[in-house]
């Protein structure tokens, strides 16, 4: 029987560890907790009255609504990346990715919930993105989260996409990684950027005629059932407190 020269077998000793070395560098051990985002929900703005969804501009007597804009943040090391996997023809099962290389490419999915598509929009929607409220506030000045709201919105659904960066320096070089034209079914949010839903968009509307005279909170959850998965979801809520009167705002003022 023989026995390979010493040279061959160092090189074959050197070539395994380098293999063992390389694997444990691309993929994290299987103890290790997955990388994941952080959804943060960002103060209502742009607050004002006007027209409510499906009411005719030009109609005087036309219904009119409090107004607002929102944003959601990914202030995690990595994206928010969704994809949509064909149920129906308007309902499509989402897988997030749950698992990443440096992040950037996906090791790994889970399913979290539903697309569907969204006639008004022209594009697909992931379900129950976030919740709208109208909350009661306490004699301090508090907010009372224990309580029912004084008025909820049905959970609005997002596309879900890089509307904004936090900062100059969460641009990357060629722009967005996930498009606000939404023009399929991959979507989410790059570590750094915003989805923003500006005012004027149908959804971004709370009603307060029916509401007395006084101060409340205007707040928004994202992920209000917890089914996308996140690192942290302690800071998934946010408010404005305003004023009404008349049923109407009287004035807003961010905390």
């Amino acid at each position: 029987m023989s026995s390979s020269p010493p040279q061959l077998g160092i090189r074959r000793l050197v070539m395994g560890l380098g293999m063992v070395m390389a694997s444990m560098l691309s993929y994290p051990p299987a103890s290790a907790a997955p990388a994941l985002p952080n959804l943060v929900a960002v103060p209502p703005f742009d607050l004002g009255m006007g027209v409510a969804d499906g009411e005719d501009f030009f109609d005087p007597n036309a219904r009119r609504a409090l107004r607002f804009s929102v944003a959601i943040a990914n202030r995690g090391d990595v994206p928010l990346e969704v994809v949509g996997i064909t149920r129906t023809d308007r309902s499509l099962d989402a897988l997030q990715c749950v698992d990443w290389i440096a992040g950037f490419a996906c090791t790994a999915h889970q399913r979290v919930g539903s697309f569907r598509y969204h006639e008004a929009h022209g594009h697909w929607h992931f379900d129950g993105f976030a919740l709208y409220e109208i909350r009661y506030l306490r004699e301090d000045g508090s907010v009372d989260w224990d309580g029912e709201p004084a008025t909820v919105a049905r959970k609005v659904s997002f596309c879900m996409a890089d509307s904004a960066p936090e900062d100059d320096v969460a641009i990357p070089p060629k722009g967005p990684r996930y498009s606000e034209i939404c023009p399929g079914v991959l979507q989410g949010i790059s570590p750094g950027w915003r989805d923003v839903y500006g005012e004027y968009l149908e959804g971004q509307q709370m009603f307060l005629d029916t509401l007395p005279d006084g101060r409340y909170a205007l707040s928004v959850t994202a992920n209000p059932d917890g089914v996308l998965l996140e690192e942290d979801a302690s800071d998934n809520r946010a408010h404005v407190v305003i004023e009404v009167q008349d049923g109407a705002l009287a004035e807003g003022e961010p905390l």
